[in-house]
């Protein structure tokens, strides 16, 4: 799979402007020495740049095949979904849900400002489902699907409807990822408002990332 070391290194001293038998027969000894001293330096340091490709290669392979693997379980995960909200539809027929009418105000807590864009465009088009049980789920749009639909409880506290929820996912490669969400929608204007706090993260062995928000969206019911 990998070059041979000495076969190049041998090969790249051919192609050069070595000395000949006569020329070193020719040299006194500190010639000799420091000639030796500078073959010596060259074959190092042909070495270590050979040890150096070697190694690039070897991550590039493993990084192919870490993504392969997350691929393939984002496939998975996917397939999850699609059942999973089937199952909702057939066998939680008298479920409340709710999506986004406006978005009122978007306040990024922690994270990259430029973040706020992707936020905004998942809660555009998000859904919050509650069922008569006591449970709720939040799938924002074009979120991961490893992640969402999250799940959580809810209470009823007068005008206002209080929940928190969170979701956990931890691949086999040692990557992580989390969201947390709490909050409450409030009827006392008359109209369904939505009050939301929500942190996610994500880690893996090249990079940890953080990012926290806090919203206020008007919502609509949808059934």
């Amino acid at each position: 799979m990998f070059p041979n070391p000495f076969k190049r290194i041998k090969e790249i001293v051919s192609q050069s402007n070595e000395p000949s038998d006569y020329d070193l027969q020719m040299m006194s000894d500190r010639e000799l020495l420091n000639y030796s001293r500078r073959l010596r330096g060259e074959t190092q340091q042909l070495c270590q740049k050979i040890e150096t490709e070697r190694r690039q290669k070897i991550k590039r392979m493993q990084e192919i095949e870490e993504s392969m693997n997350q691929a393939s379980q984002r496939r998975f995960f996917m397939f999850q979904h699609t059942i999973q909200k089937i199952k909702e539809t057939v066998l939680n027929p008298s479920a409340t849900v709710f999506g986004t009418k406006q978005i009122l105000s978007l306040e990024m807590e922690q994270g990259n400002p430029e973040w706020k864009y992707d936020k905004i465009e998942h809660l555009s088009g998000a859904y919050w489902r509650f069922y008569p049980n006591g449970t709720f789920t939040y799938a924002p749009a074009h979120a991961r699907e490893d992640l969402y639909p999250l799940k959580g409880k809810y209470q009823l506290q007068g005008n206002s409807l209080v929940f928190s929820g969170e979701s956990d996912f931890r691949s086999r490669l040692g990557s992580a990822a989390r969201a947390i969400v709490n909050g409450q929608i409030d009827w006392s204007s008359g109209q369904p408002v939505l009050t939301m706090n929500a942190v996610s993260g994500a880690s893996s062995a090249r990079f940890n990332t953080t990012s926290a928000y806090s919203t206020q969206i008007l919502l609509y019911q949808v059934k």
